[in-house]
């Protein structure tokens, strides 16, 4: 937050995976610096055998409903970790949860904080080297996950009165006819967004999945993907070819929120 003050925000969502825990904390430190939060979540969801990402904004993150049901993704996450240490300690690394859980600042480690743990013992050489050679898919330190499903995760945003949105769609690495065709699928399904501005996607690429996106009648949002020194040249509040992400590249879903303070 005083890092979004700094780059003078008005207002950003934090939308951790999984996991809400963190935004009371943003809404109050954003109330002594005049920043918004948006509440947020991202969930890792099962969709035509693999994997998916699902945007909720403007979530009601302290319902006690969505709260419960948020508890299984969770579950299965922390499942997936202890495999993981598993896998490290069959390959003569000593690590416990706590080692994780202590580079993650909180109780819901993922991936990213894995591959911190193996830069810091100077196993890997930074980040991107520690998924490349033991913690991406096929990997000796890669455990396939278990998901729920986009149709529930839907149910869960929506249910909670969240505006779901698919997010970087392009890294699903699907030709274009192809893409297409989950665009009118995922409209059917009830998806009221897509995460058009994307900063590991080039401005041309954007833009065409914008226009096609704004065909379905989908709103817009834009990600900064900011992750702090796990993606250090993803910066806060910037997107594709290093734009600043401003309220007119997401009026539609701005107003879509009702949130007017920064329109």
């Amino acid at each position: 937050m005083a890092l979004a003050a700094k780059h003078s925000l008005k207002a950003i969502s934090l939308t951790d995976h999984d996991v809400v825990s963190g935004i009371p904390e943003a809404v109050e430190k954003g109330r002594e610096l005049g920043v918004d939060i948006i509440p947020g979540i991202e969930l890792s969801l099962g969709f035509m055998g693999g994997e998916i990402h699902l945007l909720g904004y403007g979530i009601a993150y302290d319902d006690p409903v969505f709260r419960q049901t948020l508890t299984h993704a969770q579950q299965v996450r922390e499942s997936r970790n202890v495999k993981i240490i598993e896998k490290m300690r069959e390959q003569g690394i000593e690590v416990d949860y706590d080692d994780i859980r202590s580079i993650a600042g909180g109780d819901y480690p993922g991936r990213p904080h894995f591959a911190e743990l193996l830069v810091k013992r100077r196993i890997a050489r930074n980040i991107k080297d520690a998924f490349a050679r033991f913690l991406g898919n096929g990997k000796p330190l890669f455990v396939q996950r278990d998901f729920i499903s986009l149709e529930d995760g839907i149910d869960m945003i929506t249910s909670a009165g969240g505006i779901p949105v698919i997010a970087h769609p392009l890294s699903l690495m699907i030709s274009w006819s192809r893409l297409m065709e989950y665009l009118k699928r995922w409209h059917e399904m009830g998806i009221r967004g897509i995460e058009g501005y994307y900063p590991e996607h080039s401005p041309g690429k954007c833009e065409r999945l914008i226009a096609a996106a704004r065909d379905f009648g989908f709103l817009i949002t834009g990600g900064s993907d900011f992750h702090g020194k796990s993606k250090p040249h993803n910066h806060l509040g910037r997107t594709t070819g290093n734009m600043k992400i401003s309220p007119d590249m997401v009026k539609s879903f701005l107003m879509e929120l009702a949130y007017s303070p920064i329109m």
